[in-house]
């Protein structure tokens, strides 16, 4: 008998001869004389079934078989889903491609994949994998499982398999054996063909898994995220000067600062003089890192390397040196400090800006303040520490914000997506959980925020009106395919009249009536769900959830290596100095959209698995409570439900709703109990308990409780 791959190019070749209504697999084991050897027959099926799964044949009907047509190809990014299925988001922009899990062909999440398109379905554009164009990563981190004689890598990431089976390391190589529930690193040994399967072996113990610190270090290590600076790289940067360059002397204004209350570095400031004929001058301060990292430098090159600062619960990996990021830079109370500011002038009666200039500067933070008592001052409830003038500034400049925003609002209708978050609030010495505090949306923050933009938007229509290459912001619209099930979704599973939705304006209306009902925050993190990524670009674009067509990253240069190239690119243009090229700007834009990602993505992996090991601490402690909950999603094995109060999606399994059996019905958009009829729907409230709280994967179960009656 042949090998299986002759075999399978024998079968293709008979497949080219065949007739347009194609062949059975009978017609093509009688030329390949397989005969009855089941043996044969059984490489046979394997080699078919390989051939389907890599999509180079296709079913017809009638139990026929042709060579897939030699349709279209394209090549993007894989993403699996935890059930099996993935997606392909496409380098061209257009909508994600379904690929049911016959088609994947051995890719997993993060391939860079070639997929053949096939026909449109019920998910849309579906394809199969034709081959991996690169593997998105060779190693991960997970959980080390002993299963009697077995060893298994439980992944962290929910988008790999449950276990992978290790395997046995070659001699002279074993590292030191870890323990079962020990974190682990592990090469992923990728199979060559679909049915054979993944494996992995173990390249190093990260640690006993038992702890928030080795969370911590197992999602720093998943994520890539670099370590922190060593002593050396703090004590180099402590002795660095700025560049020179003709400053303003800003340190007779009065200044403040506006952050949360754990904040550690302060790259932004704001200050409000009067102006001439009914105008007003808000100065927006910004730490003048360009000073100190000059474009090509090795301090440069490396924050370039780590592209954004990381802020994990209790830990923070900074992109410059804390000796810069959180001293020399930062605007701190009641020292000078080198700024690159933008003053911009404002109509004191409607909120319009008029003009606006740059200039490089030294302030004077007057005071630091935080969002909870800027949010308290607005209230009419200001500590009784602040000085008379902290309050003017403050009130003053809530006023003139609420005036630019409502004129934003007219002309741009920008998305008004604010959603509270639940942070975790950790003490980092010794690392521990304080508690999980809902951060809503306050008039503190659309106070900062409002300046933010302003002045982004005033540095990028400057650079753009200069020709200077730079590094832009963009947010491309939702497809019309998404946002059509998006609105069939609110429409069938809630019963809402959510209208057309074809402009932001429309979407807000939409939002704006479902706010304070239950099913709110699963609207909202639903029409989230549609909104593409926002990236870089070296050109300006349009950036859609803004209403904006010319927005640059310009005041936080501390923590996002974006702001600091267009801070670097300004520097250069005022100095006479050639900037950098359009074409390195574009390699800067691609990076920073990847490493934004991935910094995003360990945030949220770390956050969920310390607020679900403070969960599951609660309920060791006899410390557990009752939740309601939103019922998010249904799916066939049970129903998703949003915890708003702590910021989780948890899963209640169907086998936990009672004794009865329950049925799914996806068109519906229901789950009812057979005997008793009952249903669940989206949007249904429910009252749970944590039934377990998997740390490892991020996964919570829940299970139906009900509430105490007073």
């Amino acid at each position: 008998m042949p090998p299986s791959i002759p075999l399978q190019k024998r079968i293709l070749e008979l497949l080219a001869k065949a007739p347009p209504a194609g062949l059975r697999k009978c017609d093509l084991r009688r030329p390949l004389g397989l005969g009855g050897d089941p043996d044969a027959l059984r490489r046979f099926r394997q080699a078919f079934a390989d051939l389907e799964g890599t999509g180079a044949v296709r079913r017809v009907g009638g139990g026929r078989y042709t060579l897939a047509a030699a349709g279209p190809c394209i090549t993007g990014q894989l993403s699996l889903h935890p059930r099996g299925f993935g997606f392909v988001e496409r380098e061209d922009g257009e909508p994600d491609i379904f690929i049911p899990p016959a088609g994947l062909n051995t890719a997993l999440s993060g391939d860079l994949v070639e997929v053949q398109l096939g026909d449109a379905g019920p998910r849309g554009v579906a394809g199969r994998i034709r081959r991996v164009v690169r593997r998105g990563r060779d190693a991960l981190v997970g959980e080390y499982v002993v299963q009697g004689e077995d060893r298994f890598i439980r992944p962290l990431r929910k988008d790999f398999p449950e276990f992978i089976p290790l395997a046995q390391a070659e001699a002279g190589a074993t590292p030191p054996a870890p323990a079962h529930g020990d974190w682990i690193v592990a090469r992923l040994i990728h199979p060559d063909t679909p049915h054979r399967p993944l494996r992995a072996e173990i390249l190093r113990r990260l640690s006993a898994g038992q702890t928030l610190t080795d969370t911590l270090d197992a999602v720093a290590a998943e994520y890539g995220l670099p370590p922190p600076y060593p002593p050396e790289a703090n004590l180099a940067a402590a002795s660095l000067t700025p560049q020179p360059i003709p400053r303003e002397d800003c340190t007779a204004l009065t200044v403040v600062t506006i952050d949360p209350f754990d904040a550690k570095d302060f790259d932004d400031a704001l200050s409000i003089e009067d102006g001439a004929d009914g105008t007003v001058t808000v100065g927006v301060h910004i730490a003048d890192v360009a000073a100190y990292v000059p474009a090509g430098s090795d301090l440069d090159a490396e924050a370039s390397r780590r592209g954004f600062t990381a802020y994990l619960p209790g830990r923070t990996l900074p992109m410059l040196p804390e000796a810069l990021a959180a001293v020399t830079c930062s605007l701190r109370e009641a020292r000078p400090t080198l700024a690159h500011s933008v003053f911009l002038s404002l109509s004191a009666a409607d909120g319009e800006v008029l003009a606006a200039r740059r200039a490089h500067t030294v302030v004077r933070v007057t005071q630091r303040l935080t969002f909870e008592e800027v949010a308290d001052a607005i209230g009419g409830n200001a500590p009784s520490h602040w000085h008379d003038r902290i309050r003017d500034t403050v009130h003053r400049l809530y006023g003139l914000c609420r005036l630019m925003r409502a004129r934003r609002a007219r002309h741009e209708q920008f998305l008004d997506l604010s959603t509270t978050e639940v942070r975790v609030v950790c003490r980092e010495s010794p690392p521990e959980i304080v508690e999980l505090r809902p951060s809503p949306p306050s008039p503190a923050h659309e106070l900062v925020e409002e300046f933010m933009l302003a002045a982004n938007v005033a540095v990028a229509e400057e650079l753009a009106r200069r020709h200077t290459p730079a590094v832009y912001r963009i947010h491309r619209p939702p497809h019309a395919r998404d946002l059509e099930e998006f609105r069939e979704w609110t429409r069938a599973a809630l019963g809402l009249a959510p209208g057309h939705l074809r402009s932001r304006s429309a979407v807000n209306r939409f939002l704006h009536t479902v706010g304070g009902s239950a099913a709110a925050c699963i609207v909202h993190y639903a029409f989230l769900r549609t909104l593409p990524r926002a990236g870089y670009a070296a050109a300006p674009g349009e950036h859609f959830g803004l209403g904006k067509t010319c927005y640059a990253h310009f005041t936080s240069p501390i923590r996002r290596y974006p702001d600091l190239t267009v801070h670097q690119q300004l520097w250069r243009a005022d100095t006479g100095q050639a900037a950098l090229s359009p074409q390195e700007c574009g390699a800067r834009a691609e990076s920073a959209t990847d490493q934004e990602r991935t910094t995003d993505e360990a945030y949220y992996a770390a956050s969920d698995r310390l607020k679900l090991r403070y969960l599951r601490e609660r309920e060791e402690a006899g410390q557990g409570q009752l939740y309601e909950g939103v019922v998010a999603r249904l799916l066939p094995e049970g129903l998703l439900v949003a915890l708003p109060e702590v910021g989780l999606y948890g899963l209640m399994p169907k086998r936990l709703l009672g004794a009865e059996e329950f049925h799914f019905n996806a068109v519906r958009h229901q789950l009812r109990g057979r005997g008793s009829g009952r249903v669940y729907r989206c949007g249904h409230t429910v009252f749970c308990r944590v039934a377990e709280a998997d740390v490892v994967k991020g996964v919570l179960l829940l299970r139906p409780a009900r509430p105490r009656l007073a």
